[in-house]
């Protein structure tokens, strides 16, 4: 399970097309899965565990709340670009619309 996810991880690590945003998240992820495939080492009822627990605990938090911050970003800047894209459009209708009153 931890390969296929690391793999994953790994190919937006190296991919030159991967957003800032999707790098930073795939290092949160790496350190999580290196972090899970360490709990599953270490003996349950060890005083080590508990703390790692408690480390992991907290770095999938940090990631969760990062992921909702750059999916709130990312929702944005489609907004952005979707009025953008709507106000061009009735720039162009306008534009198609004189230019059809001219020809009259």
């Amino acid at each position: 399970r931890f390969e296929k996810e690391l793999i994953g991880v790994y190919e937006t690590l190296h991919d030159e097309d991967a957003t800032d945003e999707d790098q930073a998240l795939a290092q949160l992820k790496h350190q999580e899965l290196l972090q899970m495939r360490e709990l599953e080492s270490l003996p349950k009822d060890s005083e080590v565990y508990q703390i790692k627990v408690e480390k992991f605990r907290e770095l999938s938090h940090q990631r969760a709340q990062l992921e909702k911050l750059i999916n709130d970003q990312k929702l944005q800047r489609l907004r952005g670009e979707f009025a953008e894209e709507q106000d061009w459009d009735e720039l162009q209708r306008q534009q198609d619309d004189w230019v059809r009153d001219q020809k009259k």
